[in-house]
């Protein structure tokens, strides 16, 4: 997961189903998504950790909520960014690891000096997670080497063992500025001396080579002995920032075998495109990923986006068909700037099916950047249908202003088996003062269960996904 590039918070505001299921997905191969729950205080029951802005704030199953602020954590980073949750230390208790990059709205145009980026492990316990015996990591490079980015990316390997990936896209390599690293931790109560390794594009066995503004690590997603890592802002050959994926397989803590994906790649869809940013935001659950592509160009319709889910296998990757607004049974159609796949997560759907949920920067019409979202099942069907949340329309708000696209916060798994709950937000105006509300929908996604008002910086929150 990754805070680097987050837009900003959009409306979601109506609900079109679609019809019967046209869109003949069969888009991944022997697919298979994750049992596991995040439950912090080991209670047996699913916990929720919202995180951005200045806190992490923790709705436990109990009723409980907990504050973790950059106080507790004894540090001065002016706020707390993307985490991920599983059990690291073996104990029974979810644990919790937070990325807080100091810049985390940077581009490539990014100052060369920031105060170095932090994260953080928190151990569970039955109390909860902890603060006191944090494991507090700082990048191993100097002040002044763009270190600010330390902790724009977290991801946890589980296999063989837990293994903290910590990704610093704006590090310099080789000479080149903001080619980008990933580190590499053992995660430890007792702290983290440093990181057992640092990978980069000039790595023994790594696709590609570190060039300025690749941006290796701006997001990364792992699954068991699996590490995903994303490269949009490569150039391929001449092509300046077409974009690229990098898949890992690891056999030991250090050791790995890595393929790198391109939409020039033989059984990838789709074509290398100057600033397609192929890679650009990841979901994972189990074997199945999901990447977002929303900068895609489909026909002549620039910025169009798209999302292209595929599986991971002991040889790399397979990759099924793209998905984009022109695909048989979805809603809308490709125009330019509509930037779909600006948010991607995959949810256990009706049926224990894989779906994706996906907002847009729609224009709806007139109003431009209105946004919309989308959950697509892989298999559609009149009981798993196709769902298109429309800005501006009932039965979600109302009648709204312009915005920005709808803000996906993530997905909630309650039980191994139970289909997930999904978490929108949504805005009543671009004006101050606006009003945000938290969403919650249940499969088959078609109707909003519960509707909250939340303040301040929680708008921009996400939720720690379940530990893949």
């Amino acid at each position: 997961m990754s805070w680097i590039g987050r837009r900003p918070v959009r409306i979601v505001t109506a609900i079109v189903v679609s019809g019967a299921a046209s869109l003949a997905m069969a888009t991944v191969s022997s697919a298979a998504i994750n049992s596991h729950l995040t439950d912090f205080d080991g209670d047996g029951r699913t916990d929720i950790a919202f995180g951005g802005g200045g806190l992490i704030s923790v709705q436990y199953a109990s009723g409980r909520t907990q504050k973790i602020t950059t106080a507790a954590l004894g540090t001065t980073v002016p706020g707390l960014g993307m985490s991920v949750a599983d059990d690291v230390n073996g104990d029974g208790f979810t644990d919790l690891a937070i990325g807080a990059p100091v810049d985390q709205e940077c581009d490539e145009n990014c100052p060369p000096v920031y105060p170095p980026g932090e994260a953080f492990i928190l151990f569970g316990s039955s109390g909860g997670l902890r603060t006191d015996n944090a494991v507090h990591l700082k990048s191993p490079y100097p002040v002044g080497t763009y270190n600010g980015s330390f902790g724009s990316s977290v991801a946890i390997l589980r296999a063989p063992t837990p293994v903290l990936v910590v990704g610093e896209p704006l590090a310099m390599v080789a000479g080149q500025e903001m080619a980008g690293v990933v580190h590499l931790y053992t995660p430890s109560a007792a702290g983290a001396a440093g990181p057992l390794r640092t990978i980069t594009q000039n790595s023994t066995g790594v696709p590609g080579a570190p060039e300025t503004g690749d941006m290796f690590g701006a997001e990364v997603v792992a699954s068991g002995a699996n590490l995903v890592v994303s490269v949009a802002y490569e150039d391929i050959g001449t092509v300046e920032d077409a974009g690229m994926l990098t898949v890992f397989r690891f056999s030991a803590p250090t050791a790995f075998t890595a393929w790198g994906y391109t939409q020039d790649t033989a059984g990838v869809p789709g074509a290398v495109e100057t600033r397609d940013r192929f890679g650009g935001h990841l979901a994972i659950d189990g074997n199945l990923v999901v990447t977002g592509i929303p900068d895609e160009a489909i026909g002549a319709a620039w910025q169009a986006g798209m999302i292209q889910p595929f599986t991971l296998t002991a040889t790399g990757a397979v990759f099924g068909r793209e998905i984009t607004q022109n695909s048989p049974g979805i809603p809308d159609t490709a125009e330019p700037e509509d930037l779909f796949g600006s948010d991607v997560a995959i949810l256990r759907g009706c049926g224990g099916k894989p779906a994706y949920a996906v907002t847009s920067s729609e224009t709806i019409g007139s109003v431009k950047y209105a946004g919309s979202g989308y959950v697509i099942p892989s298999v559609p069907s009149t009981a798993c249908p196709i769902v298109h949340y429309v800005a501006g329309q009932a039965p979600l708000l109302g009648t709204l202003s312009q915005v920005g696209n709808p803000r996906l916060q993530g997905t909630v798994r309650t039980s191994a088996t139970a289909s997930d709950t999904l978490y929108l937000v949504t805005a009543t105006s671009s004006n101050s003062p606006a009003k945000y509300y938290r969403l919650t929908l249940k499969s088959p996604y078609t109707t909003v269960a519960t509707r909250t008002e939340i303040t301040g910086d929680s708008f921009v929150t996400h939720i720690t996904p379940p530990a893949p």
